[in-house]
């Protein structure tokens, strides 16, 4: 979430819609968007060492690569070769130095560090509303992922059955066929049922637990928990339940809504997951593998092409969201690839990512190119440069990761 609203620091529309200022802003803001920025890099400066530190220090390198990275900018390369550090070496330093960043700013929002939230005696569920700095990191770490809700349902109806009969509760599932899978990792979804379930199971006091499940529309997949009116009050430990559900939720861009009158109920609202299409242009098998694998379970459906000559026609047939293309192939190289995307009709909007070994980013630019990845690069730097150029606000600017 944190590195999102870095990556579009400068994007008004993508960075007020980011997860994040709805965790920051607080109250009636004019401009939430610029305010977030301005908070995010008056933070970048507050990690700002003193002049005697040490300028190989830990401190010295966090401050430069935020500053380096975000605020000026720059793409790894240039970074890297400021730090007279590889990439790889400089990938790692950088996931280090976001979450520091994300730390410094739940601790600036006033958020709970380490521990729960201090429990007002009178206030209901739907008062919990702040997620902790630990499930704002725990969260955006399992963003990313995808899974089905009705199977993660089923797995978390299982862990709670044994609970459920010792305490003679009955749980009713009613659960679509159709549903989409939902923008959020299992393990996240998991943790977020069985809070609820946990919940609604002992607050059933031997009655019953109805759960739903549909695909809501407007890209949404819902699911709806209602115990029966035979039911005990909430205890403080319920309450911590629904709180870590809530918290989590939130973080990962749904909605979770409760109840308690005239019986408990939730109403859970999770951004469905619509695969989009990338095509790979390589003719290295060990290659398309590697992407294979770090496209897996991503959102991202992969189509690729071993022979160069076939672009254009894959392209007009797939019709991807966007394109990955090496440089290096025997006949056509990609710069000429790039050149006759960007001439035909059919493929001429369409983003194309250079991935290639070569340091040449300025020329894949220069050519028409949406996006450049120097080899050897990770999953997440893969990721998060196809959401950069796959988001339907992408203005063509060129991105690297």
């Amino acid at each position: 979430m944190v590195r999102h609203a870095l990556r579009h620091l400068y994007e008004p529309a993508a960075l007020h819609a980011s997860p994040l200022t709805g965790l920051l802003v607080r109250g009636t803001v004019s401009n939430p968007a610029s305010h977030v920025r301005d908070r995010i890099i008056a933070t970048i400066a507050s990690l700002r060492p003193a002049n005697e530190a040490p300028s190989a220090s830990a401190a010295w390198r966090t401050y430069d690569i935020l500053t380096y990275r975000y605020v000026q900018q720059l793409g790894q390369p240039e970074v890297a070769e400021q730090l007279a550090v590889s990439i790889r070496q400089l990938r790692r330093w950088e996931q280090q130095a976001v979450e520091t960043l994300a730390y410094r700013l739940a601790e600036q929002a006033g958020l709970v560090i380490g521990g729960a939230a201090e429990e007002p005696s009178d206030r209901g569920p739907a008062a919990y509303e702040e997620p902790t700095a630990d499930l704002v990191c725990f969260a955006a770490a399992a963003l990313g992922g995808s899974c089905r809700l009705a199977d993660i349902l089923a797995q978390v109806i299982r862990l709670v059955r044994p609970m459920a009969s010792q305490r003679g509760v009955e749980v009713c599932i009613l659960c679509g066929n159709a549903c989409p899978p939902v923008r959020l990792s299992a393990v996240t979804l998991r943790q977020i049922l069985l809070s609820l379930l946990t919940v609604a199971v002992q607050h059933a006091a031997g009655g019953r637990v109805m759960v739903r499940v549909d695909e809501a529309g407007a890209g949404c997949v819902s699911l709806s928990l209602v115990v029966g009116d035979d039911a005990r009050p909430l205890s403080a430990g319920d309450r911590t339940n629904l709180q870590v559900a809530q918290q989590l939720v939130a973080t990962g861009g749904g909605q979770l809504t409760m109840s308690e009158e005239p019986a408990l109920s939730a109403h859970l609202l999770l951004p469905a997951r619509h695969d989009r299409r990338v095509l790979l242009i390589d003719d290295n098998p060990d290659a398309v593998r590697l992407y294979e694998r770090y496209l897996a379970d991503s959102g991202y459906l992969l189509t690729s092409v071993s022979e160069p000559e076939r672009v254009i026609e894959a392209a007009t047939r797939v019709q991807p969201h966007a394109i990955l293309l090496d440089v290096m192939m025997p006949g056509v190289d990609g710069w000429e690839i790039i050149a006759r995307l960007r001439a035909h009709p059919e493929t001429a909007e369409i983003p194309v990512v250079v991935c290639t070994l070569l340091a040449q980013q300025e020329l894949a630019f220069s050519l028409g190119a949406d996006g450049y990845l120097q080899k050897p690069f990770g999953r997440a730097a893969l990721l998060d440069l196809l959401a950069s150029v796959t988001d339907p606000r992408h203005d063509r600017a060129p991105s690297t990761c």
